[in-house]
C-alpha cells in the first residue's frame, strides 16, 4: 500500500481517532487530577576529618 491510501483511511476513520484520542486525554487529564501527589527527598552529609585532627580555620564556632 502506498502512504497515500494509508492516508485516505485514516481520513475515513477521522472521527474514530479524534474520539478516542480525546477519551483518552479526558481520562487521564481525570486521574492526573485525582491522584495527591507525594514528594520524597534524601541527603547525605559526609564529614571528612583532617589526618592530624586538627579543625580547618573558619569552622570553629564563636562562643
Amino acid at each position: 500500500m502506498l502512504i497515500r491510501e494509508y492516508l485516505e483511511i485514516l481520513w475515513r476513520w477521522k472521527w474514530v481517532v479524534v474520539v478516542v484520542m480525546t477519551v483518552t486525554i479526558a481520562v487521564v487529564s481525570v486521574g492526573s487530577a485525582g491522584v495527591t501527589p507525594q514528594y520524597s527527598a534524601s541527603t547525605t552529609v559526609r564529614i571528612a576529618q583532617s589526618k592530624d585532627g586538627s579543625i580547618p580555620y573558619g569552622a570553629q564556632e564563636s562562643v
